[in-house]
């Protein structure tokens, strides 16, 4: 058995969370086929924010057999749980923190950017933990700028500077996914 491990980037805010799931399940299922006679064991990377992370973390659970989540957490559960909106995000959070294979406590001493927050840091900081621990990355994202240091649009720059494959998944427009690829180029993916 060979484990693929795989990234989650996404908005915390999901207009069309079916279709989503959908293009979850697909790119999932694309990632966890086998090359020769070899079983793939897919491996979440997440922070399990509100939102994509949850959605995949719940996608991989529910559909494949042989998977695992590995929860990087930006900040320590207490504080961090004051950033999901609701109690049922809340105690989805904890349910899918029961059922990780393991858990990175966030990283102490992080010294924040000039004109950042330690909050905005620790999130980067998470951020750069997924790509760095992932294979690929999923990116569950509208296109658009980070609305802070930490967001989707940097953990896909984080990647792709990396040289890791970004699959993007749109959470706005009904597009196919597309493979982003280092230099800026994408091409859709069947």
């Amino acid at each position: 058995m060979r484990d693929v491990r795989i990234g989650i980037a996404g908005h915390r805010r999901l207009d069309d969370a079916s279709r989503i799931e959908g293009q979850l399940l697909k790119v999932m299922r694309r990632l966890s086929e086998p090359r020769r006679d070899e079983i793939v064991r897919l491996v979440l990377q997440t922070c399990l924010a509100e939102g994509a992370d949850t959605l995949a973390a719940e996608v991989l659970l529910r559909y494949f057999q042989f998977s695992g989540i590995e929860v990087i957490l930006p900040l320590d559960v207490e504080e961090y749980l004051a950033d999901f909106s609701t109690a049922a995000a809340r105690r989805l959070f904890g349910h899918l923190l029961d059922r990780a294979e393991a858990v990175v406590s966030p990283r102490s001493g992080i010294a924040p950017s000039p004109g950042t927050s330690s909050r905005q840091a620790a999130y980067l900081a998470a951020g750069r933990r997924v790509v760095e621990r992932s294979e690929a990355v999923i990116a569950v994202w509208d296109g658009q700028r980070a609305r802070g240091p930490g967001g989707t649009a940097d953990i896909v720059a984080l990647a792709r500077q990396s040289g890791k494959p970004v699959l993007w998944i749109s959470s706005t427009d009904p597009i196919p996914v597309r493979r982003l690829g280092p230099e800026g180029g994408s091409r859709a993916e069947s």
